[in-house]
């Protein structure tokens, strides 16, 4: 199996991932025939019924509740009241201004997605005709109290100090969206695939207490750490975890072992993911900035 196959596939089963909706066959605002209609100018109008529930009617558009609000003031409070109209964006991400003086790449950076990819999202715009807000795509909406909490792997504070394998592995699939080669869509990688060895152990990157430990689909079996001050890691495709909910570990103690390696390689892999707390629920980050500050941290598991 090639590698563009197997990270292709990890995308399906192996990572949470968002598939986006293709774009209708029509020509964008800038006259190209080969970009997308801009996303938000596909925004579908729904009308809130009696009993329906923001969890329900993101369900059947099949995004997240925390995108609904993001994109309607009214729902912000978690409230619907019957009648409201929404506006609902054919997949995840949020509605920014568009930042003035900035280039593509520069918003692409600040948002961990690339270039490319929000250009044609938001129509391929010419320097003439730059809208004045746009989509950002795998983003998820979190209110403004929110702005200044998020941790950082370069805060002097962070917790997350040890490498996650004995060995630093190397990158099968990147965090944030990427082309699915088998469904034709882009998809959201909320976290990241390492390569190691077959059934290698994995450790805790930091302090913390155990959350979660069982079967969640698209990870095999999971590990999940809190680590505090709304810091978050999880880690799967693990055979069995060794750890149970609510214990006490610190950075480098065994969370478990690594399933068995897929095709002749005899390679396994390990699904990393750092999320922080925010009054809309666990929000992905990208992993590689933590991991950079871990490499000099290989060591063997306790």
């Amino acid at each position: 199996m090639t590698l563009l196959r197997f990270a292709s596939t990890l995308l399906i089963f192996g990572i949470n991932a968002f598939p986006s909706t293709p774009a209708p066959a029509q020509t964008s605002a800038s006259g190209n025939p080969l970009c997308s209609v801009p996303v938000l100018e596909r925004l579908v109008t729904h009308r809130v019924g009696r009993g329906e529930t923001l969890e329900a009617i993101a369900q059947q558009y099949q995004v997240q509740p925390a995108t609904i609000m993001g994109f309607n003031t009214a729902a912000q409070d978690g409230q619907l009241r019957v009648g409201d109209s929404l506006q609902i964006p054919p997949f995840d991400g949020i509605k920014i201004p568009f930042p003035s003086g900035q280039t593509w790449q520069d918003i692409a950076q600040q948002y961990s997605t690339r270039a490319d990819v929000i250009y044609d999202l938001n129509g391929c715009p010419t320097a003439q005709n730059l809208p004045s807000h746009i989509f950002i795509p795998g983003i998820t909406w979190s209110p403004p109290s929110a702005t200044g909490t998020i941790p950082s792997a370069a805060d002097a504070a962070n917790p997350l100090t040890r490498y996650p394998l004995p060995e630093t592995g190397r990158l099968l699939v990147g965090y944030g969206w990427r082309f699915n080669i088998q469904t034709g869509r882009r998809q959201f990688n909320s976290g990241i695939v390492l390569s190691a060895g077959n059934r290698v152990g994995v450790s805790s990157t930091g302090d913390g207490t155990v959350a979660f430990v069982g079967a969640q689909e698209g990870y095999g079996t999971l590990v999940v750490v809190n680590h505090g001050n709304g810091l978050q890691t999880r880690y799967g495709n693990l055979e069995q975890g060794v750890v149970k909910v609510g214990q006490r570990i610190r950075a480098g103690d065994r969370l478990g072992q690594l399933a068995p390696a897929i095709g002749p390689s005899n390679t396994s892999y390990l699904i990393f993911e750092v999320r922080y707390n925010s009054p809309v629920g666990w929000i992905a980050q990208n992993p590689q900035p933590y991991l950079r500050q871990m490499q000099g941290q290989v060591q063997q598991l306790r």
